[in-house]
């Protein structure tokens, strides 16, 4: 045990000696930076409307004011509505005319909306009216709820699993590799075969080293940007299991390669593979069989549901469980792969 502690204290040297915990640090900064400072807490992909109402009462005004539509989207000329849409490139127009009994509306387009969003418009004014009882709008539509409703996540939060897993993922993948081509080229490798301290402690010194990177990462994240109001037990929880995993697919994949270029070409499309959940996790319908059977999906929704539950009850636990067993699987090839082709190779 002794020669075990005395080697993860070799890696941790050798950690902070590569700067390693600088570019945690300095990654973690920027995405602080990001969520805190640029990303918008809302980001409107369809078009905004804008609205003048012509009719002596306002009624449509006064239908759309009591559904919180907002003071700036309303403009008491045809003239500031057209001037508004020329500032504005990524909005519809609806000027209302007529009275309450013949109500008429017309829409004023860019010429770039899809013909989507018109008829969604159309449904949505049919819909206002018939809410405002104007016309007869029958309710063929019940809407049912899985789970306890939850507030709307901002984007810019809705950021942070993104951040949190991928760099999680990706440093643990990409680090051990850049430790592993570092000790070979340095000739620790060797001097570790002569004096052997076993494969296994070798393996799990590294899986720790890059744990405590990744846990300085994400505790630096997830505080300064969602504050203390989180599970940490849970986010620590998965935070290790995931750095453990890649850790050891980092092992599995680097021993087979000389060098770190030669490396970075497989690196990048396992990499890329990684990130197919991003789809996924932003739109919902891009989320087929073979997206989630990539191994970030369920822990990037897993993360999800840590900094923001939705009672989804029994995920974690066999999310938990499935990391486990994949741990155990990537640790047991990791393993035979270091002793067949990392020890062997500088007999």
């Amino acid at each position: 045990m002794r020669r075990f502690w005395s080697l993860v204290k070799q890696d941790t040297k050798v950690m902070f000696r590569n700067k390693f915990h600088y570019a945690i640090i300095f990654l973690a900064i920027f995405f602080i930076i990001l969520v805190r400072f640029l990303i918008p807490e809302e980001m409107k992909l369809t078009p905004s409307e804008l609205v003048t109402d012509l009719t002596p009462t306002k009624f449509m005004e006064k239908v759309w004011r009591s559904h919180d539509v907002s003071d700036d989207q309303f403009f008491q000329t045809e003239e500031a509505l057209r001037e508004a849409m020329q500032k504005n490139k990524n909005s519809i127009g609806i000027i209302v005319k007529g009275s309450i009994e013949d109500p008429q509306f017309t829409i004023i387009q860019q010429g770039h909306e899809p013909e989507s969003s018109i008829n969604y418009l159309k449904t949505s004014i049919d819909w206002s009216l018939g809410e405002a009882g104007i016309i007869d709008w029958p309710k063929m539509h019940e809407i049912q709820f899985l789970r306890e409703e939850t507030e709307p996540i901002p984007l810019n939060k809705d950021m942070v699993p993104v951040f949190l897993v991928l760099e999680v993922v990706m440093l643990g993948f990409l680090l051990i590799a850049v430790m592993v081509f570092q000790e070979k080229r340095e000739g620790i490798i060797r001097a570790y075969r002569i004096a052997p301290g076993g494969v296994h402690d070798y393996v799990l010194s590294k899986a720790i080293t890059n744990v405590l990177l990744s846990i300085i990462y994400g505790l630096l994240v997830v505080i300064f940007t969602l504050g203390l109001r989180v599970d940490y037990l849970n986010l620590l929880g998965l935070i290790i299991l995931m750095s453990s995993f890649a850790t050891f697919l980092g092992l599995i994949v680097s021993v087979h390669f000389r060098s770190l270029s030669e490396f970075l070409f497989v690196a990048i499309v396992l990499m890329s593979l990684m990130g197919l959940p991003i789809g996924s996790y932003f739109f919902p319908t891009f989320s087929n069989m073979l997206v989630q059977m990539v191994p970030s999906y369920p822990v990037l929704f897993g993360v999800r549901e840590v900094l923001f539950p939705t009672g989804r009850s029994g995920y974690l636990g066999s999310l938990y469980l499935s990391l486990l067993i994949a741990n155990g699987i990537a640790y047991a090839v990791s393993y035979w792969a270091c002793k067949r082709c990392l020890m062997r190779e500088v007999v």
